[in-house]
């Protein structure tokens, strides 16, 4: 899968890859860049947000190619795609902290830690604080 194409939407960027997949990203602050996958185009132009009730902060993002990579950057954030792989890198102040393939994801140097919310009730939308083990 190789990228195909980046176009500025509302907050952010939409890519296109040659297999026909998409990547929304959004400027959410400067430290938070929002990504969404979808293959269909009408649900990257306007996905599901039902739980999320902010709205971004709609910071320019910027474009640099280096390396054979597409950089988008805003504030501290930044999300590096593979033009030949579509593979994506999450930075944050210049340092990766994930990348993600069509293999799965890796973290890097990150701790994963127990949630501290878990989902109650049919509907998904109400959260309890768990109990931390002493």
């Amino acid at each position: 899968m190789k990228l195909l194409r980046y176009t500025p939407h509302q907050a952010g960027m939409i890519l296109e890859s040659d297999e026909g997949t998409f990547l929304r990203l959004e400027s959410w602050s400067p430290r938070i860049l929002r990504l969404i996958y979808a293959k269909d185009p009408e649900a990257i132009i306007t996905p599901p947000g039902a739980l999320i009730t902010a709205e971004p902060e709609n910071l320019p993002i910027s474009v640099t190619e280096e390396n054979g990579e597409v950089v988008f950057s805003s504030g501290n954030a930044a999300v590096a795609v593979r033009r030949a792989t579509f593979a994506v890198r999450l930075l944050v102040d210049g340092h990766e902290v994930s990348a993600l393939s069509r293999w799965g994801m890796q973290l890097q140097d990150t701790e994963i830690t127990t949630p501290h919310h878990t989902a109650v009730g049919g509907d998904g939308l109400h959260l309890v604080e768990q109990e931390t083990e002493k």
